[in-house]
Order: C-alpha cells, then structure tokens, then sequence
C-alpha cells in the first residue's frame, strides 16, 4: 500500500511501540507498513460488524475503540492494541462488533499479505502466540470481571422485584380482605333489605289474626258477665256454645299468627346452620306465604295468582332450611318484582301467577319457581348470577341475590338453573341431592 513518507513514519513508530511488534526487526515492520491500509474513523463508527466475514486485521494507531455485543460491552482498545486477529486465524465469521468511542486511525492488513511476511519471517509467529495468549487471558479476566458485576447487578434486581413482590402481594392481601370486608357488608345489606320488605306485609298479616283475637276475647268476657248476672241455666248453654265457637276462632288465628312468627324467626336467624332432615313441601309453603305477605309492598295492586303444585311424595332431605329458605324467598321476590312490572305495563287482559312446584329424580329433589313476567334477555342470561350484575334500577338492587342464592345451592352439592323465554316467562329450577 502507498503512504505518505508521514503517514509511513507514523504506522513504522506505533507499531514498533506496540505489544505485539516491539521485539521483531525494523525490516519486517517495514515489511508490514508496505502492506496495511490506514483509516480515519468518526466517533461512533461501525468498523466491524458481529458475523461479517472475517479475513482483515486491525492495528489502532490512535484513538480508542470498543469490542462489544449490542449493548453489552466485552472491552476497550487504544493505542497500540490489535482487534479482529483470531477471525483472520480461523476464518470464521466475527463474533464480536467493533465501535470507535472517539475520532480514532487504523491500520489493517488482510490474511494473505500478513501470511506473507509470516512466511518470511517465521520468528514472528512466536510473538503473534504470545500475544494472542495474553490477549485471550486479558479477555477472560475481563469477562469473568463482566459475569460478576452483571451477577451483582442480577441479584439487585432480584432483591428490588422480590420486595417488589412482597410489597404489592401486602396490599393484594388487604385489597382482598377489604373486598370481603365489603362483600360481607353488601350480603348483610341484602339480608337487611329482603328482611326490611317482607317486615309491612308480615305486620300487615300478624294484624288481623290478633284483631280477631282481642275482638273474641272481648266478646267473650262480656258473654260470660251476662250469663253471670243472667243466672239462667237455659242462657248459659246458649252462652256455652257460643263461648266455644269464640275459643275455637281465637285458637285458628293465634296459630296462623304463630305460624307467621316462625317464618319470620327461621328467615332472619343469622347463626350458623346445621343440615337437618326437611320436608321440602312444607319448606316452599312456609316461604310462598312469606313473600306472599309482603307483596302489598312489592307489586300494590297487582292481582298476583300464587299456584302450589307439591309432589305429595316427596321425601324429606338433609338440608340448612333458613339457607334454603333464603333462596326461595330471593326467587319469589324476583318473580313478585317481575309480574308487577309486567303489570303496570301490560293491558288489562294480562293474568299475573307466580308456580311453586316440586318433584323428584332418582337422585335429586327439584324445587321450580316459575313466573309469566317479562323474561330474561338472552344477551344477559349467562350473566345473572355474576356478583353484582342487576338490571333494577338503581337503589333497587346490588345484584347479589341471585350470586349469593347459587353459592347457597352450590354449598349443599345442587345446581341452580334458569329456564326463559322473553316476553313469555322465567323458570327457575332448584337441584338438590337426595
């Protein structure tokens, strides 16, 4: 290659300066400057790129250099160091990018003209060995050096994401307990809520039983003053019969009150409930009566028409009855809400009826609640007994009824399934194991 007598002087001096050339002979430097390329390179220019073709070695001049695999760096090169020896050794595509970190000048030479002046001067190979040595040692070190601070770095990272880690999995866990702290509320609201409208129609109900047991214990005492003063033997049977008819009168309506008591204790006991063995039929009539007593706070006016298909023989299940109960009454109020919606906006022709059925399988006992209100939409039937999900007005519902009634029905081994065709009808079928 033709240098400039400088440029020539100055590749002759850096190279008898270098590690690699300081002990050979000035003629076989001399030998080499006549067959090396010098370039300028620009700060942040590509000399070599990794897995180009390999067949050119270089000797830096001046400047300094970088031997790095995208952003990972394996070492820097100044003045007097080689790069790109071992591809033009064994041919092999480079494995290593090679980047000027600042305005730097190369000299290079190709395999076949360095094989040359190896060729004349054989002693040179002796240095080229050592020096690749203490290169390849220098590399190692370095590398090793590079392992361990990227393996500090590694288990900083891991250190700062593991307490990372803790820290968001800390406030998962109060997220999730304040979520259950809410669910718990907004389950004991529903509770609260069914409990609050049933309360008017049983007040309403239990009040005219005890009307007519003050009415005939009042009448009662005033027959028995008069047949007291009357003294009359043929009065006092008279009086007799009739105090009799009055007692058996008191007795019917302090039992139907009674009965309403007990409804009302069963459905708002909150303790926690045992299984016992039930009869399903009496379960559903006590329930239907329920909801039927408040319907005057449901649907006003509404001419509701509650029908009771019961298998007579049915058998009795092992069961949580106020659980139970709870899903019946969830279900009837439901439909109550429904034929009262359909009502007030349906001609006079429309005929509202709410069916409680029952009936058995060879291993389940079905309980289905049936109403011709308006249907269920299929684009939100699948929905429905997500948490949550109501399509009452808002203040009307939580949407959690139909949730909490399937985790109920899901607890004692059943499935809760709908049945609906919209504008027709919607049936809801209770499975529990016998």
């Amino acid at each position: 290659m033709k240098h400039t007598p400088e440029q020539a002087e100055q590749l002759i001096q850096a190279l008898t300066a270098s590690t690699l050339f300081r002990r050979v002979s000035p003629e076989m430097v001399k030998e080499l400057v006549k067959k090396m390329k010098i370039r300028s390179h620009a700060l942040g220019e590509t000399i070599i790129n990794k897995d180009d073709v390999g067949y050119t070695m270089y000797f830096i001049m001046s400047g300094e250099v970088k031997i790095h695999d995208n952003e990972h760096l394996l070492a820097t090169l100044g003045s007097g160091e080689f790069f790109g020896e071992m591809s033009i050794l064994d041919r092999e595509p480079r494995s290593m990018s090679v980047t000027a970190v600042e305005p730097s000048m190369t000299g290079s030479i190709q395999r076949n003209d360095f094989f040359n002046v190896l060729n004349k001067y054989p002693g040179m190979v002796v240095e080229l060995i050592g020096f690749i040595s203490r290169r390849l040692r220098k590399l190692n070190k370095f590398m090793v050096e590079q392992l361990r601070n990227r393996e500090k770095e590694l288990e900083q990272q891991v250190a700062e994401r593991t307490a990372d880690l803790e820290k968001k999995n800390a406030e998962l866990e109060d997220a999730i307990i304040t979520i259950r702290q809410s669910q718990q509320q907004l389950i004991m609201q529903e509770k609260l809520a069914s409990l609050g409208s049933l309360t008017a129609g049983v007040a309403h109900e239990l009040h005219n039983p005890l009307n007519f047991v003050n009415n005939f214990t009042e009448l009662s005492i005033e027959m028995i003053n008069e047949t007291i003063d009357s003294g009359d033997v043929n009065d006092i049977k008279i009086m007799t019969t009739m105090l009799q008819r009055n007692l058996d009168k008191i007795l019917f309506h302090g039992q139907r009150a009674e009965g309403i008591i007990k409804s009302m204790i069963m459905h708002s006991n909150t303790s926690t409930g045992k299984k016992t063995l039930t009869d399903i039929n009496v379960l559903c009539d006590q329930s239907a009566n329920m909801v039927s007593y408040s319907t005057n706070n449901i649907a006003t006016g509404c001419p509701v028409r509650l029908e009771k298909n019961f298998d007579p023989g049915l058998p009795s299940i092992e069961i949580i009855p106020r659980d139970i109960s709870r899903v019946l009454i969830n279900l009837l109020n439901n439909a109550f809400y429904e034929i009262n919606r359909k009502w007030k906006n349906s001609s006079s022709n429309y005929e509202p009826k709410i069916i409680i059925s029952t009936s058995k399988t060879p291993h389940h006992v079905l309980i289905s609640i049936e109403d011709n209100g308006f249907g269920i939409a299929e684009n939100i039937r699948d929905k429905i007994f997500e948490p949550f999900f109501t399509t009452k007005p808002a203040g009307e519902g939580v949407g959690l009824g139909l949730s909490i009634s399937n985790d109920i029905v899901a607890a004692h081994g059943g499935k809760l399934k709908v049945e609906s065709v919209e504008n027709s009808f919607s049936r809801f079928i209770i499975s529990l194991p016998r």
